[in-house]
């Protein structure tokens, strides 16, 4: 099973709602997302612990217009990606959440320009502070 990290905006898919219903793209989100998963992905793609190498090289991102995900693992190849992220007591197996630490350490360098995005979209947003005239 792949491992999958997440990291979710309050009020995210209430904003693209109402830039939906605005007539505005939210591509611009998206973007940012990319930007961001691309920043966390590094950082995770350099701290993952290594063997075989197979767990870092199966990191990678996952971005729509809703969800910025850090991936690793594959089912078949790197089944065991989430037991060394989250750990499994059961077998003696620590958790070493080098996905997790990743997004927190790069916070400052992909968090501004996100929020950045994010308020770009809300101002065009009828009755938002500053919003469109629609």
């Amino acid at each position: 099973m792949p491992l999958d990290v997440t990291f979710q905006i309050e009020g995210l898919a209430k904003l693209q709602r109402e830039l939906k219903q605005a007539g505005e793209d939210t591509q611009d989100l998206k973007t940012a997302g990319k930007t961001a998963a691309r920043i966390v992905m590094a950082e995770a793609k350099r701290t993952a612990p290594v063997r075989t190498g197979a767990l870092k090289r199966s990191i990678r991102t996952s971005v729509t217009k809703k969800n910025v995900g850090i991936l690793g693992g594959k089912a078949v190849v790197v089944p065991y990606a989430q037991p060394i992220h989250w750990g499994w007591p059961k077998r003696g197996i620590r958790e070493n959440p080098w996905i997790s630490r990743a997004a927190r350490v790069t916070e400052p360098q992909w968090l501004p320009g996100y929020i950045e995005e994010i308020n770009k979209a809300t101002a065009k947003v009828k009755g938002a502070p500053g919003g469109g005239s629609r």
